[in-house]
């Protein structure tokens, strides 16, 4: 799951906009700056996370409506915990309750300061609010060229693993996957999401009690030395790469790991 915290006053709206009627939230969204925030959320598979300071008083569904009607076509998953400043603090909270990898965020704000969270930030200008180039550069923080498709030069990939593994990826800061165990000769990252959640929730739930889905781009030049090969039904394809290749898979691996799902057995 990607997610974009987001400001509304500076983001949303520019400096000097005035509704003509004043009706709640829905009357400070500019129609322009929600189509184009609507087109990053679709481009992007985004969900939303309200951070600005009309989220503190409202209920989530009051907020879901605003927007809706404000124009703008996406989820809102919920909103951070009013701290106080700074606001990448809440940020900090809400992620700290969320599995969120640290490649699945994007910050949207017109404020300067984010903190730890520098890299993950888009600061937009009042004075232009979510113009062309901030919409794209949030794109670009997901991965994404401005049409929504990856990165030239590189292909999605997605790997099924277990808690032990997923907690050797965060500590390698979400950049790389684990060398592999002497029985263990060939690494097995998948070609489609769905063969990719099929082994997460069948096999590394019954194996572990939880199974987990990761999403990565590689290098289209080092992937390419290895063939795709299919192991059972149209879907079920992958790459086989040698154990010792591993170390060089890794660096090839553009941006970071992303944990896309999660699953849990039934008590």
């Amino acid at each position: 799951m990607r997610v974009l915290f987001l400001d509304i006053d500076g983001v949303l709206n520019r400096h000097g906009f005035h509704p003509g009627e004043s009706v709640g939230l829905r009357s400070w969204i500019e129609p322009e700056l929600a189509r184009r925030l609507s087109e990053v959320l679709e481009a992007s598979a985004a969900e939303v996370v309200l951070i600005s300071d009309w989220r503190q008083g409202r209920e989530l569904a009051e907020l879901r409506a605003d927007l809706a009607a404000a124009g703008v076509n996406g989820t809102l998953l919920g909103v951070t915990p009013v701290l106080g400043p700074p606001r990448w603090q809440e940020i900090e909270a809400w992620l700290a309750a969320h599995a969120t990898a640290p490649d699945a965020f994007v910050i949207v704000d017109d404020a300067f300061d984010m903190g730890p969270f520098a890299s993950r930030f888009v600061r937009t200008s009042p004075f232009n609010g979510l113009d062309v180039e901030a919409a794209n550069a949030v794109l670009a923080l997901f991965g994404l060229q401005p049409d929504g498709t990856p990165m030239s030069g590189t292909r999605i990939l997605y790997r099924p693993v277990g808690p032990k593994e997923l907690a050797l990826i965060a500590e390698s800061g979400y950049r790389e996957f684990p060398p592999r165990l002497p029985e263990q000769p060939i690494f097995y990252p998948v070609t489609n999401e769905e063969y990719a959640r099929h082994i997460a929730e069948k096999w590394n739930v019954n194996e572990s009690r939880s199974g987990y889905v990761t999403r990565f781009a590689v290098r289209e030049a080092f992937i390419a030395r290895y063939a795709v090969q299919q192991v059972g039904a149209r879907l079920h394809t992958e790459h086989w790469i040698p154990a010792e290749d591993l170390p060089e898979f890794n660096t090839n691996i553009v941006g970071m790991i992303e944990v896309i799902a999660s699953f849990e057995k039934k008590s």
